[in-house]
């Protein structure tokens, strides 16, 4: 909120308090201000510059704006006033444009847990007087109308003449603001112009105001929308030099459009008054381990930058569209949405890129002093605080959420804690894939977010066996259940909307199979036999002959790069149907199995040896690396099995599946090994001649005692058995086709 008429200075502490040590008495400490009229603010680049070039660094303080509530109706009450002058103590109390805020100051501080502190003895002394008024921290009150009462102080009164509605707008946002002294001007320069892009991470983490006027705003927070009713808020510009910095404010002076540089609301700012980097871009918040949390995040920040500036790095500057664009989406979807990673250019998921700046602000947060506001920011990245705001006042009514936002200002309690989501990795797994179109973005969009529904759109006129759009969907449906994707909430592997959208996906894929693979009968006692012959017919594109005989190395390695969304995930969904057999059929499945996992020998799993394979010709072999670039015809592939294993009606069909595999495996492992030796790659044909010597013994089992077995033991599963291999000979026969028609054509089937 625009407003405070001074404000603290954590600097050199020794302008006002000769002798002190930073870090004694809390309730005493010094919360140094710079009183000057707007015209006095110097505008010369030598003086900004000693105004910023403080000999203590990186002191830290913090302001908290809290909103006063009627006890009752736990509406805005505009108390400021009457609570100012009985709290008698102009520097750690402020008032606020509205007469229904408080602003808490703290003093000038060496850690976050220190702030944290000093804000809490603030919170219990205001309370003390507040004479039965509740205290809340929230970005923007729920009910509150935006025509109540605006203080009478000759400051807010010309804020009002001349902004009218912004500022009675304004004067409903509440937040929390963090200053940084810095040592030596130019380096709080460089700190302060690559600071601003870390800005919108704040707002994302911080959000917690969705409701306005009574309403449910559609937002995450709706403290950036009022903010922006007044002129200069959000993004600020950065200053190559103080000269630079001097002739904006001289601007804005002698123009008379901006007579008082503290009109300069930026998110991220040079403070004149104090001389320090001052950070306002976060809600104002309920629990003091979430204020804790922020300004850990702000001082962590700071120090990384200053540390880098001193190493000699160029600290990088980001352009002000780059940095409102994502304020914008942070303002709109919390973490629940995504944001533009400033350095490569694309779109990662809100929480994702959170997450990142706490690993990498952890070295520097344990060197000054904010580890413990790291580790509770980690705490605050695992919970949706919109979505449980909106759940309380949909149960409860928005009364109810400003009694429940009340509490713990006074108790120091964690807000709502029973809806809090429960802690997740949110490392692990390989990073979502890019949309294709209206099926996966429609599945992709839903999990960058905690919750909601997946509004999957009718699946219509596409090939079901091979279209790339619907089977990158399916994909990602699946891989739920393997390894998920960084970022996602483990929640959305077996929830409702979900597997309704997999379901609707599968029934067209599995339609379009039924409809085009044309599967023989047979009785279990014919079942083997006619199972070989099923395999001996094949007459399939000749690919493995292509990369035994002519294939170029590059194409070899596009080939590898295909087979790696199987291979890397070797055996698994053929390990969903052992708990589905039992007798000898189960016991040929995990002798199968077994050997697929290397025997008990780490360095022998199938999936590892195929890993070696894409090292040694020079290709990522990291799980998930190449999947934007695999066309539908190759995902289908992996689909199949995916969708034979996970369904237990479909048990005979990953048994065939299984069978069909190992029996054509020896021939074609035969001729990729070789093929790689004629190019010289000896050192990638471990994970070929492996299958070759493993899969002459498997082909035995898989047929005989596994898929015959299961026929003579449950003789409904014939007829799936035989479709489950038909169906992995069609799809690899399209498989193969695609990357011989490119190759033939002098391209690739991979996509760009």
């Amino acid at each position: 909120m625009p407003g405070s008429a001074s404000e603290a200075v954590p600097g050199d502490v020794t302008r006002s308090s000769p002798g002190r040590c930073p870090g004694t008495v809390l309730r005493d400490r010094p919360r140094v201000t710079m009183e000057h009229p707007a015209h006095d603010t110097p505008l010369s680049g030598e003086a900004l510059r000693a105004a910023f070039d403080h000999r203590v660094d990186l002191t830290v303080a913090a302001e908290e704006e809290l909103l006063l509530l009627d006890p009752r109706t736990f509406d805005l009450t505009p108390a400021a006033p009457g609570l100012f002058l009985s709290l008698d103590d102009a520097e750690r109390y402020r008032q606020e444009i509205s007469p229904a805020q408080l602003e808490i100051v703290s003093g000038i501080c060496t850690t976050s847990a220190e702030v944290r502190r000093d804000l809490a003895d603030g919170r219990r002394h205001a309370i003390a007087a507040a004479a039965g008024l509740r205290l809340a921290g929230v970005g923007a009150h729920p009910f509150a109308l935006p025509w109540s009462e605006i203080g009478n102080a000759p400051r807010y009164t010309a804020l009002l003449a001349e902004h009218q509605l912004g500022a009675r707008l304004g004067a409903l946002a509440a937040g929390l603001h963090v200053h940084v002294a810095v040592r030596d001007a130019d380096r709080a320069l460089a700190v302060h112009n690559a600071l601003r892009t870390l800005m919108p991470a704040l707002v994302a983490l911080s959000a917690n105001a969705p409701h306005i006027a009574g309403i449910d705003s559609g937002l995450a927070t709706v403290r950036c929308i009022l903010a922006d009713a007044l002129p200069r808020h959000g993004t600020g510009p950065a200053f190559a030099t103080w000269e630079a910095f001097e002739q904006a404010l001289r601007w804005g002076r002698e123009s008379g459009a901006v007579p008082d540089p503290s009109r300069f609301w930026w998110d991220c700012r040079l403070n004149t008054r104090t001389g320090t980097i001052e950070v306002r871009a976060p809600d104002a918040q309920a629990s003091l381990d979430d204020v804790e949390a922020l300004v850990g995040i702000v001082h962590a920040a700071v120090a990384d930058l200053c540390t880098r500036h001193d190493a000699g790095e160029a600290l990088p500057v980001h352009d002000a569209m780059v940095i409102e664009e994502n304020r914008w989406r942070a303002a709109r979807y919390g973490l629940e949405g995504d944001m533009v990673d400033t350095e490569a250019g694309h779109l990662l998921p809100a929480r994702a890129v959170v997450a990142g700046l706490l690993d990498r602000l952890r070295g520097a947060a344990e060197r000054c002093g904010a580890g413990d506001g790291i580790r509770r920011a980690r705490d605050m990245l695992d919970r949706d605080v919109p979505r449980q705001h909106r759940e309380i006042a949909q149960r409860q009514g928005l009364p109810a959420l400003c009694r429940l936002l009340a509490e713990p200002v006074s108790g120091n309690r964690p807000v709502v804690s029973a809806t809090v989501i429960p802690a997740f990795d949110l490392t692990s797994g390989p990073p979502l894939p890019r949309p294709r179109g209206p099926l996966s973005e429609a599945v992709l969009w839903a999990l960058q977010r905690c919750h909601g529904e997946v509004a999957l759109p009718p699946v219509e006129d596409v090939d079901p066996l091979g279209d790339d759009d619907l089977h990158l969907a399916l994909y990602t449906c699946y891989e739920l259940h393997y390894r998920g994707f960084a970022g996602v909430h483990p929640g959305w592997e077996w929830d409702p909307s979900m597997i309704a959208a997999r379901l609707q996906l599968e029934q067209a894929f599995e339609a379009a199979l039924r409809e085009h693979v044309a599967a023989p009968t047979a009785a279990p006692a014919q079942l083997e036999r006619r199972l070989r012959a099923l395999v001996a017919d094949d007459n399939g594109p000749p690919l493995s002959r292509f990369l035994q005989r002519e294939a170029s190395l590059e194409q070899f390695r596009e080939f590898m790069i295909h087979r790696s969304a199987y291979q890397l995930k070797e055996a698994d969904p053929h390990s969903w149907a052992v708990p589905r057999l039992y007798g000898r059929p189960k016991e040929a499945l995990v002798e199968v199995q077994a050997d697929e996992y290397g025997g008990g020998r780490a360095g022998r799993m199938h999936a590892t040896l195929f890993a070696n394979a894409m090292r040694a010709v020079g290709l990522d072999d990291t799980y998930g690396a190449y999947v934007d670039r695999l066309p539908g015809t190759t995902l289908a592939t992996v689909n199949l099995m995916s969708l034979f294993g996970l369904h237990r009606r479909l048990r005979g069909c990953i048994v065939g599946h299984l069978a069909a595999f190992e029996m054509t495996s020896p021939g074609p492992n035969r001729r990729y090994a070789m093929g790689l030796r004629r190019l010289g790659a000896q050192a990638a044909t471990d994970f070929f001649d492996e299958h070759v010597e493993a899969d002459a013994v498997h082909e035995a089992v898989a047929a005989h005692d596994l898929a015959a077995g299961l026929a003579q033991q449950q003789p409904d599963m014939c007829d799936d058995i035989l479709f489950g291999a038909s169906a992995l000979l069609h799809l690899e026969a399209r498989f193969a086709a695609a990357l011989l028609d490119a190759w033939t054509a002098g391209g690739t089937a991979l996509r760009d």
